[in-house]
């Protein structure tokens, strides 16, 4: 179950455009997992272009592959205003 966070999470994110503390509650107790856990989660796609988490983040990639590396670094989110009409 814990592998339906993200997707979870997604959607509400989309649906709401936040995640109300309500949502966190019931989230954690539909997946059996503590609060803490979710509010440590976030997710951010860099399969395309326009979503470039290698330049928020570090640009190494897998040697033999070229894959980039999975990315897990600290992060420090702040609400800067209205975000109506941003896409």
């Amino acid at each position: 179950m814990r592998s339906s966070l993200i997707p979870i999470l997604q959607e509400v994110q989309t649906e709401v455009g936040y995640l109300p503390s309500e949502a966190i509650m019931a989230i954690s107790r539909y997946l059996k997992i503590p609060e803490a856990e979710i509010y440590g989660v976030m997710f951010l796609p860099f399969h395309f272009a326009e979503a470039a988490a290698n330049r928020l983040t570090n640009p190494v990639s897998d040697p033999i592959s070229k894959i980039p590396e999975f990315k897990v670094c600290a992060v420090s989110v702040k609400k800067i205003g209205k975000t109506e009409g941003l896409r």
